[in-house]
């Protein structure tokens, strides 16, 4: 993760939860932008989602079969919102942009 004028802020083999409350809580500390892009696998989205440190995701899905990984959005809380707000395409990846919402609190 980094945010723009900064070093590396998260590493992937940090402990499960660890980096989305720890590193999402530096990042809001930098100043200036707080354009924070995450890179990493389903284990480190799922972190800064379930943080609510995410406002928009980027997916690029590529039509090859693997045979195995993560699902992302297991274990995502159960109010998490995505919002389509872009798809383009071309003849070998399909690019997809949600902005993340979630319900307003009641007071």
């Amino acid at each position: 993760m980094q945010v723009a004028g900064s070093s590396s802020l998260a590493h992937p083999s940090r402990t499960s939860g660890e980096c989305g409350r720890r590193y999402g809580s530096r990042a809001k500390a930098v100043p200036g932008s707080h354009d924070v892009q995450v890179n990493g696998g389903a284990d480190i989205a799922r972190q800064f989602l379930n943080a609510g440190l995410i406002a928009e995701v980027r997916l690029h899905l590529v039509p090859v079969a693997l045979g195995a990984g993560t699902p992302l959005f297991t274990g995502v809380s159960a109010d998490l919102r995505l919002v389509q707000s872009d798809a383009t395409n071309d003849a070998s990846v399909t690019h997809l942009t949600y902005e993340v919402t979630r319900p307003a609190t009641k007071a």
